[in-house]
């Protein structure tokens, strides 16, 4: 590596910078996307690779099963999305059968239709997710902030069903001891 002749050439980039406009990322001049509209080559063998592996429907490696009853020492945040819930949709989860009860009835209540319910029930699965990922048996109040869509609505299916955690009380500063 130290002899410039087994070195491989490199692309070199001049870097232009222009006071008092704001910066912006390079952009390579030629992007082959997704689409052959505008001249745009397609990823045939992107394609060919994704197609080949299939859907992963019970990702292992999406917020593993901890055992149940041990204690985190630090709570822990997740980044929770929809690709998230795509990756775990065929996860054996307790207790999922009786949340989709609830939120039919909390539909039946609220007058919400079936592509809400169904939205309910992914975020539903991935607040049950991880609280299998914390090895608890119930869903902590704090792991509802992590969840990215229909908060309220998740909070009142999981209260409705008993399957909700509160957040315990701050403890108050005790004043005058010594």
């Amino acid at each position: 590596m130290t002899a410039p002749q087994m070195c491989r050439p490199r692309d070199l980039q001049l870097q232009l910078v222009f006071y008092g406009l704001a910066p912006t990322h390079a952009q390579p001049l030629r992007k082959p996307g997704r689409r052959t509209v505008g001249g745009r080559e397609r990823l045939q063998w992107l394609e060919a690779r994704n197609a080949s592996r299939g859907p992963c429907r019970d990702d292992p490696a999406v917020l593993p099963a901890a055992l149940r009853g041990q204690l985190a020492l630090f709570p822990v945040r997740h980044r929770l999305s929809i690709q998230v819930c795509r990756r775990i949709l065929q996860r054996p989860l307790e207790g999922y059968d009786e949340l989709v009860v609830h939120t039919a009835a909390y539909a039946a209540d609220t007058g919400i239709g079936r592509p809400m319910q169904r939205k309910l029930v992914e975020m539903l699965r991935l607040a049950l997710a991880v609280r299998d990922a914390h090895g608890d048996d119930l869903v902590d109040e704090h792991v509802l902030d992590d969840i990215p869509n229909y908060t309220r609505s998740v909070r009142a299916i999981l209260e409705r069903a008993g399957m909700l955690r509160p957040t315990p009380p701050a403890p108050s500063p005790c004043i005058g001891l010594r």
